[in-house]
C-alpha cells in the first residue's frame, strides 16, 4: 500500500505530539539544543521507518548503509549476464524497473545506466513517499556512517524539520510530475520578514481605533532595490481582506512622473472596476447573497458624500463611476447640466472638463508667470483633493477599513504626492473620519532625488495628526535566505544550508538577488534537478568560486538576451507601458503587422518567469526586470518605439 498526503500528515502530527526521547537515554528528557550521539538519531530513524512502512522490518543492511548499485532496465533484462549469486539484486532491479514506469517516481532516461540507492530508501520509495520523507528517514538510520554538513546534531534540528513539513505540506509533502520540476518561488511565502509583517499587522489593527480620534496611520517601508518591500506589504492583502478590509494597490513606475495623477487614478479605477463586476453579477442573479447589501450601502454612501456633481467630476479619473451610477449619467446627458445649475452647486463642470483646465493637473510651478493660471490650477487641485477625501470617507469605516498601498513612491509625480498628503492630513477636517491605513514604499537610495517625496515625508513627521511608523528593510539574515532556498528547491532547510551560506555570501541576503542568482545557476546547470535522486543537486564549491556580475542588472540583462529575439522584442515593447501592461492594449497593438505575435511571445516570457500573467494584465516580476527589458531598445529607436 502507499500513503496519501492526509495519512503522511497524520503520522507527522502524531510524531510531533510525543516526547522524542531515545530508549538508550537513561537521563530523562533530553534538551532540544543539546548535541546527541548518532546512535540516538538512528533509533529515531528505526521508529520512523516502521511508522512509514506499516511495521515492516528494517532491512539487514540498513544499519551498515550498504548501497545497491542497480543496473538499468536494458542491463537487468539481460538474463544471460546474470548468475544465481546475484539473484536478489536481479529481483531488486526488476522491482525498480516496475517503479520506474510510474512517472511520478522516475523518468526513463537512457543516458543514465546505473542508479545507486539504499535498501532503506528503495523500500520507502515503494510507498510513493515524498522525497523529503525518504531523505529524512534514510539520514536518521545512516547517522552512524559519518558526519556531514547536513547531519542532525540536536533534537531541535529534527523537530524543526518535521514542523517545516507539517506547516508547508504543499511544498515538502507533494511530488511534481515528470517535466514539471522548475525553480519556483512562492509569492505567498514570506521568508525572514515575520517581525516586519507583525509590525504592519499591529499598525493596521490600531488604525481602526485611531481613526475615531481623527488620527491618520501611515507606514513608510524603505530599502534598497530588491529588498522585498512590495512583497512584504502585499502579503498583508489576504489576511486583511479575509477580515473585511478593503484593499487598494497603487504601483508607480519610472514613467509616472510625466503623467500627473494617472497612476493613482488607475488604482482607484481598478478598485471600482471590481465593484462594477460585482454589481453586474448581482443583477444577473435571481437571488440575494451575503455581501450584496455591503455593495449597495457603499454606493449609497458615495452618492450621499459626493453628490451628483462630485461623482461627475471624479468620473474623469474613475470611469467605472459611469457604470456604477448609470442613472446619474443618463440624467447628465439629457439635462446637459446647464451652467446655472453648475454655478448653483459651486461646480463649474464645463471649466473642469475643459482641456486647458485638465492640463493644470500637472505639477504647479511656483514661478509661473501667469498668475491667473496658477490660481485656477490651485483651485482645481484643492477641489480634487477635497473630493478624494470625501470618497475615502464614504468607502471606509471601522467595520470595513481601507488598506491603501502606494508602491515605489520615489517615482510618484508631485500632484499624486500632494493628493496623498492631503488625504493623510485631511483626517481632522470632518466629523466623519476616514478609516484608512496608508502604507508607502520607496527606495532609500533614490528618495532624495524626488524633492516632493522628501517634503511629503517631512510633513508626516512634523504633524501631530499623523501616527508614522517607519520600517527599514535590509538584506535577509542567513536563516531567511535558507528558508527561501528551502521552499524553492522543496528540500528541508537542513539539506540546503551549505548552498544557502554560499548564496547569502554572494547576495548579502537581497531577496531579488537570491532569486536571480539561483535562476542563473539553473541556466548554467550548476544547479540542476536529478530525476534519479528526485531532488535538486549542486556543487557548492564550484558555485562559491564562480564570479558574480557587478550588479543584478547585468544578470537580468544576460537572462533576457538568452531569450529568443522575438521574445526580447515583445518584452521591450511591453516595458514601454510600465510595470503593468494591459492585455487589451497589446491585443490592439498586435493587429498591426509590425507588432504581430506579441501575446504568444509574452506568454513564453511568462513561462520563463520574466513576467507574470495576471489574467487581464502582464506584470513584470520586478521594476529592475522591466528596466532591463526597456534597456534592450537601442537609444536611436526609443522615440519611434514609443
Amino acid at each position: 500500500d502507499v500513503y496519501n498526503l492526509g495519512q503522511i500528515k497524520s503520522i507527522l502530527h502524531g510524531i510531533l505530539g510525543i516526547e522524542l526521547v531515545p530508549e538508550i537515554c537513561d537521563k530523562g528528557l533530553i534538551e532540544s539544543n543539546r548535541c546527541l550521539q548518532p546512535e540516538y538519531f538512528q533509533q529515531f530513524g528505526n521508529i520512523f521507518f516502521e511508522l512509514f512502512t506499516n511495521g515492516k522490518t528494517l532491512p539487514g543492511e540498513a544499519s551498515s548503509g550498504k548501497d545497491h548499485c542497480l543496473d538499468s532496465a536494458e542491463e537487468s533484462n539481460d538474463e544471460s549476464s546474470r548468475d544465481n549469486s546475484n539473484d536478489d539484486d536481479y529481483k531488486h532491479s526488476q522491482a525498480l524497473e516496475g517503479a520506474r514506469k510510474h512517472g511520478d517516481i522516475y523518468e526513463t532516461c537512457k543516458s543514465f545506466k546505473r542508479l545507486e540507492i539504499t535498501e532503506v530508501e528503495y523500500t520507502l520509495r515503494q510507498k510513493l513517499l515524498p522525497t523529503p520523507i525518504c531523505i529524512l528517514v534514510t539520514d536518521l538510520i545512516q547517522a552512524t556512517r559519518g558526519t556531514s554538513n547536513d547531519a542532525f546534531e540536536t533534537l531541535g534540528d529534527l523537530s524543526l524539520e518535521l514542523k517545516q513539513m507539517m506547516e508547508s505540506p504543499d511544498v515538502y509533502l507533494t511530488e511534481e510530475s515528470v517535466g514539471e520540476h522548475k525553480l519556483q518561488f512562492r509569492d505567498d511565502l514570506l521568508c525572514g520578514r515575520m517581525d516586519e509583517l507583525d509590525r504592519l499587522m499591529q499598525v493596521a489593527a490600531l488604525a481602526q481605533v485611531e481613526s475615531r480620534a481623527f488620527l491618520s496611520s501611515v507606514v513608510l517601508v524603505r530599502g534598497e532595490p530588491g529588498a522585498g518591500k512590495s512583497h512584504l506589504v502585499q502579503n498583508m492583502k489576504h489576511p486583511l481582506t479575509k477580515n473585511g478590509w478593503l484593499y487598494i494597490n497603487c504601483n508607480f513606475d519610472r514613467f509616472s512622473q510625466s503623467q500627473a495623477l494617472v497612476t493613482i487614478s488607475s488604482a482607484f479605477e481598478d478598485f471600482f472596476r471590481s465593484l462594477v463586476e460585482l454589481k453586474t453579477s448581482i443583477e444577473n442573479r435571481d437571488h440575494a447573497e451575503d455581501g450584496d447589501e455591503f455593495l449597495f450601502t457603499m454606493l449609497a454612501s458615495i452618492e450621499d458624500n459626493l453628490e451628483v456633481p462630485g461623482i461627475v467630476v471624479l468620473s474623469q479619473f474613475i470611469p467605472s463611476f459611469r457604470s456604477l451610477y448609470p442613472n446619474i449619467f443618463q440624467r447628465v446627458v439629457v439635462e446637459e447640466l446647464s451652467e446655472s445649475d453648475c454655478e448653483q452647486d459651486d461646480w463649474d463642470n464645463a471649466n473642469i472638463l475643459d482641456s486647458s483646465k485638465s492640463s493644470s493637473i500637472d505639477c504647479i510651478d511656483d514661478d509661473c508667470d501667469d498668475d491667473d493660471a496658477f490660481i485656477d490650477a490651485n483651485i482645481f487641485q484643492n477641489r480634487l483633493q477635497y473630493l478624494f477625501q470625501k470618497l475615502l470617507r464614504a468607502i471606509s469605516n471601522p467595520e470595513s477599513p481601507l488598506f491603501f498601498f502606494l508602491d515605489d513612491l520615489q517615482w510618484a509625480d508631485c500632484s499624486s504626492l500632494r493628493l496623498l498628503s492631503s488625504l493623510v492630513m485631511g483626517q481632522d477636517t470632518d466629523d466623519n473620519p476616514m478609516c484608512v491605513c496608508f502604507v508607502g514604499s520607496y527606495r532609500s537610495s533614490e528618495a532624495n532625488i524626488n524633492q516632493s517625496l522628501v517634503e511629503c515625508i517631512q510633513s508626516f513627521e512634523d504633524s501631530n495628526a499623523v501616527l508614522l511608523t517607519s520600517i527599514s528593510l535590509d538584506g535577509l539574515a542567513k536563516e531567511g535566505t535558507c528558508a527561501m532556498i528551502s521552499s524553492a528547491l522543496k528540500l528541508p532547510a537542513r539539506l540546503v544550508r551549505n548552498l544557502a551560506d554560499v548564496v547569502h555570501m554572494k547576495t548579502l541576503g537581497n531577496p531579488l538577488f537570491v532569486r536571480t542568482l539561483l535562476a542563473s545557476m539553473v541556466d548554467d546547470q550548476s544547479l540542476s534537478y536529478s530525476f534519479m535522486t528526485r531532488r535538486w543537486m549542486w556543487d557548492s564549491k564550484a558555485i562559491k568560486l564562480a564570479p558574480l556580475p557587478e550588479n543584478i542588472a547585468i544578470i537580468l540583462t544576460q537572462k533576457l538576451r538568452r531569450m529568443p529575439r522575438e521574445v526580447q522584442e515583445a518584452l521591450s515593447i511591453a516595458a514601454c507601458f510600465g510595470l503593468v501592461v494591459d492585455k487589451e492594449c497589446l491585443k490592439i497593438l498586435s493587429e498591426s503587422s509590425e507588432f504581430g505575435g506579441l501575446l504568444p511571445h509574452l506568454d513564453y516570457a511568462a513561462q520563463s518567469g520574466i513576467v507574470a500573467d495576471h489574467g487581464s494584465n502582464y506584470v513584470f516580476t520586478h521594476d529592475l526586470v522591466q528596466k532591463a527589458a526597456y534597456d534592450l531598445i537601442p537609444e536611436e529607436s526609443l522615440d519611434k518605439t514609443h
